[in-house]
């Protein structure tokens, strides 16, 4: 027992003398608490909770209520993010409603309510200030939802029954009238139009015009242009389709369905939301209910601890007021004047950059091509889609006749400034290439020389040149009538392939 060992021991029984002291300690403690509490008297039996009068039950129950309304207060603002940046406007619609709706639950100081906080013996206002923070921070969500859902009524990919949750959401946040719903709709696939009718090449000039190189005469435009345009003809054609069948299924009443707004409206104020289900998908955001709202956050075991009353809210809606109803023949009226206008749209968007083909076949091409998207585009009534093919055939047509009118201008000054060249070359002396102009004997008579043969390329060629020579002298085509009448042959040899592939391709599309 010496080192190290020893000091360790010495330093153990310290430890210990220590321990024992502090046990000592708590035992004393232990036994002065046993003797307080025998010395106090028996608390009162507790009676069964599951018996109905239940003061301490029934205050447990007003604070798991009370917490269940803060709950959704607090998670509000998250959950309307989400939905928001979720694109669902109008599930974080009805969610801020319904936030509404709790938080006047909080507040209300109806003395004659029975069910009022203060009958419970709570002062929510006085208790909780949460409460009103946190509802001036729900409240500011009001305008975000609006801006967005107006906003994503740009879209023209969406289906229209997302397009009809956003006119829903404005309709039930913004107490707008469905009729002001469907102006605003148009407004904003208006602009979506005017979006997608400028290239982006042109877009990024600034001025949403045509750029000063594409306005140049005999411009040929780079095949990445032309695909480009092709684009913007395709998504011009697109969104004009698209907001017109969206318009049709979400404001027009058939003869055996209504719309598809007077339905979800219907669905949400029917007692029995299973017999009045609109025709949607089942995973649609329009068969939306309070209950499968709450079951959907990340908190719903606490929030269904809500009353009755709030899980089975739903947005108030009085179907016979004339903001909740579609008169038809004014939405028609403004369908057919949209679509009327969306159409001028394609009209100059097309006009402006047809304008920069230079031939005929190139036009023809893009003519077949529009032709097949309108075909293959849906939504559209058959007088329409006439309108349409219609609206851009003119447009080829204008552009073809301007490209013949140019060519035969061209051709025409050609032809007289040949004439005139032609003429002052035979007045005056004639060069010895010249003579055969002057002696018609001996032009016809006179054998061309006969090719000198050495290679084969050389001596194909030499030999289409003596052949050519012979025609000439067949024809009576002399040097200056050769040159005068080339202007004119070759354009209407130019005007006889025009109009070869016009046939062509109407013929396919005839088929």
């Amino acid at each position: 027992m010496v080192g190290e060992r020893y000091r360790d021991l010495l330093q153990a029984s310290t430890s210990i003398i220590s321990i024992a002291r502090s046990s000592t300690r708590v035992k004393a403690a232990l036994e002065e608490a046993k003797n307080v509490i025998q010395s106090q008297k028996p608390p009162p039996e507790l009676k069964d909770a599951s018996l109905p009068g239940n003061k301490a039950d029934a205050h447990l129950q007003t604070l798991q209520l009370l917490s269940a309304h803060m709950k959704l207060l607090l998670d509000a603002p998250e959950h309307l993010w989400r939905l928001i940046e979720k694109k669902q406007h109008f599930t974080a619609a009805w969610l801020f409603l319904l936030s509404r709706v709790v938080y006047r639950a909080l507040v209300n100081d109806d003395e004659q309510d029975e069910d009022a906080w203060q009958h419970q013996g709570i002062d929510v206002p006085e208790q909780f200030p949460l409460v009103q923070r946190q509802w001036e921070a729900v409240s500011q969500f009001r305008s975000q939802i609006i801006h967005r859902s107006t906003l994503f009524l740009r879209e023209v990919s969406m289906p229209p029954e997302d397009a009809c949750a956003a006119l829903l959401t404005l309709h039930l946040l913004d107490s707008k009238p469905l009729v002001e719903t469907f102006n605003i709709f148009l407004a904003q696939r208006s602009r979506a139009l005017q979006t997608a009718s400028t290239p982006a090449s042109e877009a990024s000039s600034g001025n949403g015009h045509v750029p000063a190189m594409s306005r140049k005469r005999n411009t040929v435009p780079k095949p990445s242009a032309v695909h480009e345009y092709k684009q913007t003809l395709r998504a011009v054609l697109l969104s004009i389709t698209t907001t017109v069948k969206a318009s049709r299924i979400i404001y027009f009443d058939s003869p055996n369905q209504p719309s598809l707004l007077t339905s979800v409206l219907r669905y949400i104020q029917a007692d029995s939301s299973t017999s009045q289900l609109p025709t949607v998908s089942t995973n649609s955001e329009l068969l939306l209910t309070t209950h499968s709202l709450l079951t959907s956050l990340p908190s719903s075991a606490h929030l269904l601890l809500l009353p009755e009353n709030l899980r089975s809210y739903k947005p108030y809606v009085d179907l016979s007021s004339s903001s909740s109803t579609i008169p038809q023949a004014p939405v028609n009226q403004k369908l057919q004047s949209w679509f009327t206008n969306a159409c001028n749209t394609f009209v100059n968007g097309a006009g402006q950059w047809m304008a920069n083909l230079q031939e005929v076949k190139e036009i023809w091409n893009v003519r077949t091509l529009v032709h097949n998207w309108i075909r293959s585009l849906t939504g559209l009534e058959k007088e329409e889609y006439g309108q349409l093919t219609q609206l851009f055939d003119d447009i080829c047509r204008q552009r073809v006749l301007s490209i013949w009118k140019t060519s035969f201008s061209e051709t025409q000054m050609a032809f007289e400034r040949s004439v005139s060249e032609a003429v002052v070359t035979v007045n005056k002396n004639p060069s010895p290439e010249h003579l055969d102009d002057l002696d018609s004997t001996g032009f016809l008579f006179q054998a061309p020389p006969l090719p000198v043969l050495h290679s084969a390329s050389t001596s194909l060629e030499s030999f289409r040149k003596y052949k050519s020579r012979l025609q000439q002298q067949l024809e009576y085509r002399t040097a200056l009538l050769d040159e005068v009448l080339s202007a004119l042959e070759n354009c209407a040899k130019s005007l006889q392939r025009d109009l070869a592939c016009i046939q062509s391709r109407d013929n396919v599309d005839a088929k």
